[in-house]
């Protein structure tokens, strides 16, 4: 069952969050082996995709804890739509897939710019 977890991400800015997987028990789940994906959508049954979150295992022994990290630069946070999305994360190997964690995302506004 994945673990709900909202994400808070402004326009222009860098965006960062280590998560760390875990089983039914609140054992680490083992990512070796495993390939990861996730995804920004504004509702979870559209086709299109509002960004890609691109998750990595944390390495070399973080993903054998479970450590994963998902990372946006501001380059590519900057041209994001201002709105309230939904994301899962899923790892997956062969046959088999299953989530990691979901939730809501809210996309705000840079309110701040660079001032020539």
């Amino acid at each position: 069952m994945a673990t709900s977890y909202n994400l808070n991400i402004t326009q222009g800015s860098e965006f960062y969050v280590r998560f760390q997987a875990k089983d039914a028990d609140g054992d680490p789940i083992n990512l070796s082996g495993y390939s990861m994906s996730g995804v920004v959508k504004r509702r979870y049954s559209d086709t299109g995709i509002i960004v890609s979150l691109a998750p990595s295992g944390v390495t070399p022994t973080g993903i054998t804890g479970g450590f994963f990290d998902v990372k946006l630069l501001a380059s590519q946070t900057s041209g994001l739509p201002i709105i309230r999305g939904v994301y899962d994360i899923e790892y997956s190997q062969d046959n088999f897939a299953d989530k990691l964690v979901k939730g809501d995302v809210f996309i705000y506004p840079e309110t701040t710019t660079n001032v020539s």
